[in-house]
């Protein structure tokens, strides 16, 4: 594989069915599908997801998450509709 090859982490979104057949240690899903999966999902070293709540940040602790990404904080074209959430969020 080339990350290894080059000492790069690869982390595989989503799809963590293509992770174990890659033997990839590392997986970030979406909150509903870390929910969907989180029994499975023991044979990662990472488990990451998305949060945009304090809410959904202590649920995805509580469901195993290594790490937690949390959006958006600033303004940004791709989310143009939903207001940002600050620094006040990540502050929480």
């Amino acid at each position: 594989m080339i990350c290894k090859q080059n000492k790069v982490k690869l982390i595989i979104h989503f799809y963590s069915e293509v992770a174990e057949k890659l033997n990839c240690e590392s997986i970030h899903l979406p909150l509903f599908k870390l929910k969907e999966n989180y029994e499975k999902l023991s044979k990662f070293k990472t488990i990451g997801t998305s949060v945009h709540s304090v809410e959904e940040a202590i649920e995805a602790q509580k469901l195993g998450a290594t790490y937690i990404s949390a959006g958006h904080i600033f303004a940004t074209d791709c989310k143009k509709d939903l207001p940002p959430r600050g620094l006040e969020f990540l502050k929480n």
